[in-house]
Protein backbone atom coordinates (compact mmCIF):
# COMPACT_ATOMS: atom_id res chain seq x y z
CA UNK A 1 0.00 0.00 0.00
CA UNK A 2 1.25 3.52 -0.93
CA UNK A 3 1.52 5.64 1.52
CA UNK A 4 0.41 9.32 0.87
CA UNK A 5 3.05 11.91 2.21
CA UNK A 6 0.85 14.87 4.03
CA UNK A 7 2.29 17.82 3.77
CA UNK A 8 3.24 19.96 7.19
CA UNK A 9 1.35 23.39 7.30
CA UNK A 10 4.27 25.88 8.09
CA UNK A 11 4.32 27.47 11.08
CA UNK A 12 2.24 31.05 11.05
CA UNK A 13 -0.04 29.47 8.03
CA UNK A 14 -3.93 28.70 9.14
CA UNK A 15 -5.52 26.08 7.18
CA UNK A 16 -8.29 28.66 5.78
CA UNK A 17 -5.37 30.83 4.18
CA UNK A 18 -3.74 27.77 2.39
CA UNK A 19 -7.06 26.87 1.41
CA UNK A 20 -7.58 30.35 -0.35
CA UNK A 21 -4.24 30.19 -1.76
CA UNK A 22 -4.97 26.66 -3.43
CA UNK A 23 -8.10 27.90 -4.68
CA UNK A 24 -7.06 30.48 -6.47
CA UNK A 25 -3.87 28.44 -7.91
CA UNK A 26 -6.71 26.11 -9.35
CA UNK A 27 -9.90 27.95 -10.07
CA UNK A 28 -8.75 31.42 -10.57
CA UNK A 29 -5.32 30.03 -12.74
CA UNK A 30 -3.13 32.39 -10.71
CA UNK A 31 0.52 31.60 -10.28
CA UNK A 32 2.27 30.21 -7.97
CA UNK A 33 5.00 32.34 -7.27
CA UNK A 34 2.77 35.09 -7.05
CA UNK A 35 0.33 33.68 -4.55
CA UNK A 36 3.08 32.31 -2.32
CA UNK A 37 4.51 35.45 -1.68
CA UNK A 38 1.04 37.55 -1.08
CA UNK A 39 0.10 34.86 1.69
CA UNK A 40 3.57 34.31 3.01
CA UNK A 41 3.87 30.57 2.05
CA UNK A 42 6.98 28.91 1.18
CA UNK A 43 6.94 28.05 -2.44
CA UNK A 44 7.56 24.58 -2.29
CA UNK A 45 4.60 23.72 0.33
CA UNK A 46 2.36 25.59 -2.05
CA UNK A 47 3.52 23.45 -4.56
CA UNK A 48 2.95 19.87 -2.52
CA UNK A 49 -0.59 21.16 -1.54
CA UNK A 50 -1.56 22.17 -4.99
CA UNK A 51 -0.45 18.99 -6.64
CA UNK A 52 -2.04 16.89 -3.23
CA UNK A 53 -5.47 18.63 -3.84
CA UNK A 54 -5.65 17.61 -7.53
CA UNK A 55 -4.86 13.47 -6.54
CA UNK A 56 -7.62 14.09 -3.86
CA UNK A 57 -9.94 15.50 -6.73
CA UNK A 58 -9.77 12.93 -9.62
CA UNK A 59 -9.83 10.29 -6.87
CA UNK A 60 -13.44 11.00 -5.87
CA UNK A 61 -14.55 12.05 -8.76
CA UNK A 62 -13.49 9.19 -10.80
CA UNK A 63 -10.89 10.79 -12.66
CA UNK A 64 -12.88 13.68 -13.85
CA UNK A 65 -11.65 17.15 -13.03
CA UNK A 66 -13.96 19.31 -11.11
CA UNK A 67 -13.42 22.92 -9.34
CA UNK A 68 -12.97 22.17 -5.92
CA UNK A 69 -14.38 24.57 -2.95
CA UNK A 70 -12.22 25.99 -0.35
CA UNK A 71 -12.42 23.57 2.80
CA UNK A 72 -10.60 23.98 6.13
CA UNK A 73 -9.56 20.50 7.59
CA UNK A 74 -8.73 17.13 6.57
CA UNK A 75 -11.49 14.59 7.92
CA UNK A 76 -12.53 17.54 10.69
CA UNK A 77 -9.08 17.81 11.92
CA UNK A 78 -6.40 20.87 11.22
CA UNK A 79 -3.34 18.52 10.98
CA UNK A 80 -2.67 18.94 7.19
CA UNK A 81 -4.02 21.84 5.24
CA UNK A 82 -5.68 19.97 2.59
CA UNK A 83 -8.66 20.02 1.55
CA UNK A 84 -11.59 17.23 1.99
CA UNK A 85 -13.83 15.97 0.05
CA UNK A 86 -17.15 16.94 1.47
CA UNK A 87 -16.52 20.58 1.06
CA UNK A 88 -16.18 19.75 -2.87
CA UNK A 89 -19.63 20.55 -5.20
CA UNK A 90 -21.91 17.87 -5.30
CA UNK A 91 -23.33 15.64 -8.64
CA UNK A 92 -26.52 18.15 -8.09
CA UNK A 93 -24.11 21.75 -8.02
CA UNK A 94 -22.42 20.60 -11.21
CA UNK A 95 -25.65 19.91 -13.01
CA UNK A 96 -27.40 22.80 -12.10
CA UNK A 97 -23.76 24.71 -13.48
CA UNK A 98 -24.92 26.55 -17.54
CA UNK A 99 -23.02 24.73 -19.60
CA UNK A 100 -20.24 26.54 -21.68
CA UNK A 101 -20.97 27.18 -25.25
CA UNK A 102 -18.96 24.82 -27.44
CA UNK A 103 -15.82 25.95 -29.61
CA UNK A 104 -16.50 26.46 -32.63
CA UNK A 105 -14.76 23.70 -35.07
CA UNK A 106 -12.05 24.63 -37.52
CA UNK A 107 -14.22 25.01 -40.35
CA UNK A 108 -16.41 27.71 -38.49
CA UNK A 109 -13.35 29.64 -37.94
CA UNK A 110 -11.82 29.32 -41.15
CA UNK A 111 -14.09 29.31 -43.70
CA UNK A 112 -13.41 27.71 -47.15
CA UNK A 113 -11.95 30.93 -49.31
CA UNK A 114 -14.57 30.13 -51.98
CA UNK A 115 -17.39 31.26 -49.26
CA UNK A 116 -15.93 34.13 -49.30
CA UNK A 117 -15.03 35.20 -53.11
CA UNK A 118 -18.15 36.87 -54.63
CA UNK A 119 -18.84 34.69 -57.87
CA UNK A 120 -17.87 36.69 -61.02
CA UNK A 121 -20.54 36.75 -63.67
CA UNK A 122 -19.95 35.10 -66.41
CA UNK A 123 -19.14 37.41 -70.12
CA UNK A 124 -22.57 36.83 -71.17
CA UNK A 125 -24.23 38.70 -67.79
CA UNK A 126 -21.54 41.11 -67.21
CA UNK A 127 -22.97 44.65 -68.29
CA UNK A 128 -21.13 46.16 -71.30
CA UNK A 129 -19.22 49.11 -69.82
CA UNK A 130 -17.22 51.25 -71.93
CA UNK A 131 -13.51 50.75 -70.84
CA UNK A 132 -13.27 54.88 -70.82
CA UNK A 133 -15.39 55.00 -67.93
CA UNK A 134 -13.79 52.90 -65.55
CA UNK A 135 -12.10 55.55 -62.90
CA UNK A 136 -10.79 54.23 -59.85
CA UNK A 137 -11.07 56.71 -56.57
CA UNK A 138 -7.03 56.00 -56.12
CA UNK A 139 -5.87 55.99 -59.39
CA UNK A 140 -3.20 58.76 -60.10
CA UNK A 141 -4.11 60.66 -63.28
CA UNK A 142 -1.75 62.23 -65.68
CA UNK A 143 -3.02 65.80 -64.40
CA UNK A 144 -1.35 64.80 -60.68
CA UNK A 145 2.50 64.35 -62.50
CA UNK A 146 1.86 67.28 -64.73
CA UNK A 147 3.36 70.53 -63.85
CA UNK A 148 2.32 73.83 -63.75
CA UNK A 149 2.16 75.68 -66.89
CA UNK A 150 4.75 77.97 -67.86
CA UNK A 151 5.00 81.66 -67.15
CA UNK A 152 4.49 83.69 -70.25
CA UNK A 153 6.58 86.44 -71.44
CA UNK A 154 7.01 89.75 -70.51
CA UNK A 155 5.73 92.48 -72.94
CA UNK A 156 8.48 93.91 -74.32
CA UNK A 157 8.73 97.27 -75.46
CA UNK A 158 9.07 98.41 -79.25
CA UNK A 159 12.90 98.77 -78.49
CA UNK A 160 13.14 95.03 -78.05
CA UNK A 161 14.48 95.98 -74.08
CA UNK A 162 17.44 94.99 -72.70
CA UNK A 163 19.95 92.06 -74.76
CA UNK A 164 19.92 89.07 -73.28
CA UNK A 165 23.15 88.13 -71.84
CA UNK A 166 25.43 84.98 -72.47
CA UNK A 167 26.84 82.22 -70.55
CA UNK A 168 31.03 82.66 -71.09
CA UNK A 169 34.31 83.33 -69.58
CA UNK A 170 35.22 87.03 -69.70
CA UNK A 171 38.91 85.98 -69.16
CA UNK A 172 39.43 83.88 -72.14
CA UNK A 173 41.50 85.92 -74.50
CA UNK A 174 38.58 85.05 -77.83
CA UNK A 175 35.95 86.13 -75.60
CA UNK A 176 37.98 89.34 -74.23
CA UNK A 177 38.53 90.44 -77.92
CA UNK A 178 35.18 89.92 -78.98
CA UNK A 179 34.12 92.50 -75.71
CA UNK A 180 36.84 94.76 -76.59
CA UNK A 181 35.46 95.29 -80.63
CA UNK A 182 31.78 95.65 -79.36
CA UNK A 183 33.14 98.43 -77.37
CA UNK A 184 35.29 100.26 -80.03
CA UNK A 185 32.29 99.75 -82.34
CA UNK A 186 29.67 101.59 -80.00
CA UNK A 187 32.72 104.16 -79.39
CA UNK A 188 33.28 104.48 -82.78
CA UNK A 189 29.12 104.70 -83.24
CA UNK A 190 28.62 106.98 -80.31
CA UNK A 191 31.85 109.52 -81.85
CA UNK A 192 29.80 109.96 -85.29
CA UNK A 193 26.71 110.42 -83.73
CA UNK A 194 28.54 113.21 -81.31
CA UNK A 195 30.07 114.82 -84.93
CA UNK A 196 26.63 114.63 -86.49
CA UNK A 197 25.11 116.82 -83.44
CA UNK A 198 27.91 119.28 -83.88
CA UNK A 199 27.50 119.79 -87.90
CA UNK A 200 23.62 119.91 -87.24
CA UNK A 201 24.45 122.87 -84.57
CA UNK A 202 26.20 125.03 -86.96
CA UNK A 203 24.95 128.31 -87.19
CA UNK A 204 25.12 129.71 -90.63
CA UNK A 205 26.44 133.34 -91.45
CA UNK A 206 28.37 133.83 -88.65
CA UNK A 207 30.45 137.27 -88.01
CA UNK A 208 34.30 136.59 -86.32
CA UNK A 209 35.75 139.19 -84.11
CA UNK A 210 38.42 141.20 -85.11
CA UNK A 211 42.22 140.66 -83.94
CA UNK A 212 44.98 143.71 -83.59
CA UNK A 213 47.87 143.29 -81.50
CA UNK A 214 49.09 145.86 -78.71
CA UNK A 215 52.65 146.50 -78.81
CA UNK A 216 52.97 149.12 -76.00
CA UNK A 217 51.20 146.37 -73.99
CA UNK A 218 52.59 142.81 -74.67
CA UNK A 219 52.61 140.47 -77.86
CA UNK A 220 50.10 138.52 -77.36
CA UNK A 221 46.37 138.33 -79.53
CA UNK A 222 43.32 140.49 -78.02
CA UNK A 223 40.28 140.08 -80.24
CA UNK A 224 37.58 142.34 -79.28
CA UNK A 225 33.90 141.59 -79.55
CA UNK A 226 32.36 145.15 -80.66
CA UNK A 227 34.74 144.67 -83.73
CA UNK A 228 32.97 142.31 -86.10
CA UNK A 229 34.26 141.45 -89.96
CA UNK A 230 32.62 139.33 -92.10
CA UNK A 231 33.66 135.65 -91.73
CA UNK A 232 36.96 133.82 -93.05
CA UNK A 233 37.21 133.33 -96.51
CA UNK A 234 38.36 130.23 -98.34
CA UNK A 235 41.02 131.61 -99.71
CA UNK A 236 42.64 132.61 -96.37
CA UNK A 237 43.15 128.88 -95.46
CA UNK A 238 44.76 126.18 -95.95
CA UNK A 239 45.69 122.44 -95.31
CA UNK A 240 47.94 122.74 -92.30
CA UNK A 241 46.67 125.84 -90.37
CA UNK A 242 45.06 126.12 -86.96
CA UNK A 243 41.77 127.44 -86.43
CA UNK A 244 39.20 128.33 -83.37
CA UNK A 245 35.71 126.87 -84.20
CA UNK A 246 32.46 127.87 -82.77
CA UNK A 247 29.71 125.13 -82.47
CA UNK A 248 26.39 127.45 -81.62
CA UNK A 249 23.84 125.56 -78.92
CA UNK A 250 20.81 126.62 -77.51
CA UNK A 251 21.76 127.97 -74.20
CA UNK A 252 25.58 128.16 -74.93
CA UNK A 253 28.17 127.73 -77.50
CA UNK A 254 31.70 125.72 -77.54
CA UNK A 255 34.81 126.71 -79.10
CA UNK A 256 37.26 124.36 -80.05
CA UNK A 257 41.04 124.33 -81.78
CA UNK A 258 40.94 122.44 -85.34
CA UNK A 259 44.03 121.30 -87.21
CA UNK A 260 42.47 121.85 -91.44
CA UNK A 261 42.98 118.93 -93.28
CA UNK A 262 40.89 119.05 -96.35
CA UNK A 263 39.38 122.30 -97.53
CA UNK A 264 36.08 122.63 -99.76
CA UNK A 265 34.12 125.25 -101.50
CA UNK A 266 32.27 126.39 -98.29
CA UNK A 267 33.26 123.94 -95.94
CA UNK A 268 36.96 122.45 -94.30
CA UNK A 269 37.71 118.95 -92.82
CA UNK A 270 38.58 119.65 -89.28
CA UNK A 271 40.36 116.99 -86.68
CA UNK A 272 39.95 118.78 -83.12
CA UNK A 273 42.53 119.33 -80.40
CA UNK A 274 41.89 118.79 -76.29
CA UNK A 275 42.81 121.37 -74.40
CA UNK A 276 45.40 120.35 -71.35
CA UNK A 277 43.86 122.58 -68.56
CA UNK A 278 40.86 125.34 -68.44
CA UNK A 279 43.27 127.74 -68.33
CA UNK A 280 46.28 126.51 -70.25
CA UNK A 281 47.48 127.84 -73.63
CA UNK A 282 48.32 123.85 -74.56
CA UNK A 283 46.40 121.21 -76.95
CA UNK A 284 46.92 117.80 -77.90
CA UNK A 285 45.48 115.51 -79.97
CA UNK A 286 43.12 112.79 -78.55
CA UNK A 287 43.62 109.19 -78.52
CA UNK A 288 40.13 108.38 -80.10
CA UNK A 289 40.21 110.82 -83.42
CA UNK A 290 37.49 113.26 -83.59
CA UNK A 291 37.04 115.23 -87.14
CA UNK A 292 34.30 116.40 -88.99
CA UNK A 293 33.12 118.99 -91.82
CA UNK A 294 32.98 122.28 -90.42
CA UNK A 295 31.05 124.87 -92.67
CA UNK A 296 33.20 128.26 -92.77
CA UNK A 297 30.98 129.99 -91.18
CA UNK A 298 31.82 128.45 -87.98
CA UNK A 299 35.39 129.07 -88.22
CA UNK A 300 35.99 132.19 -86.12
CA UNK A 301 39.82 132.72 -86.64
CA UNK A 302 43.17 131.27 -88.42
CA UNK A 303 45.56 130.98 -85.18
CA UNK A 304 49.05 131.72 -85.63
CA UNK A 305 51.70 128.47 -86.15
CA UNK A 306 52.00 126.91 -82.97
CA UNK A 307 55.14 125.94 -81.08
CA UNK A 308 56.10 122.21 -79.64
CA UNK A 309 57.57 121.51 -76.71
CA UNK A 310 60.90 119.35 -76.26
CA UNK A 311 61.70 116.91 -73.20
CA UNK A 312 59.34 113.72 -73.49
CA UNK A 313 57.15 111.89 -75.66
CA UNK A 314 54.48 112.58 -73.70
CA UNK A 315 55.49 116.12 -73.47
CA UNK A 316 56.42 116.46 -77.27
CA UNK A 317 52.97 115.88 -78.44
CA UNK A 318 51.33 118.91 -76.75
CA UNK A 319 51.00 121.80 -79.33
CA UNK A 320 51.81 125.83 -77.84
CA UNK A 321 49.23 129.13 -78.64
CA UNK A 322 51.99 131.18 -76.36
CA UNK A 323 50.51 134.48 -78.51
CA UNK A 324 47.12 133.82 -78.12
CA UNK A 325 44.68 134.83 -75.25
CA UNK A 326 41.75 132.03 -74.68
CA UNK A 327 40.56 133.62 -71.53
CA UNK A 328 38.19 135.14 -74.34
CA UNK A 329 36.72 132.28 -74.77
CA UNK A 330 35.69 130.61 -71.27
CA UNK A 331 33.69 127.65 -72.83
CA UNK A 332 37.21 126.64 -75.18
CA UNK A 333 37.77 122.90 -74.62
Amino acid sequence: MVRNRVPKRPKGVSDEAMNIAVSKVLMDKASIRSTATAFGIPKSTLIDNVRRAKELREQEQGGIPVPIQAGVSNSGTSSGGTFNSAFLPTRKERLDRPKAEPCPSATERNPPVSDLLDPCPSPSTAPATPAAEIRYSNALTPEDFRPYPKALLWKQSNRGGRKKGASRVLTDTPEKDKIEAAMMAKKAKQDEKDAKAKARLLKKNMKKPTIHLDDDTDDSLHIGDDELTEPLALGTLSIGDYVLVEFEGKNSSLHYVGFVKEKDNSEVFVSFLRRKDSDSSKFFFPQVVDESYVNLADVKMKLPIPSRSGGTARVAEMIEFSDVDFSLFPSLR
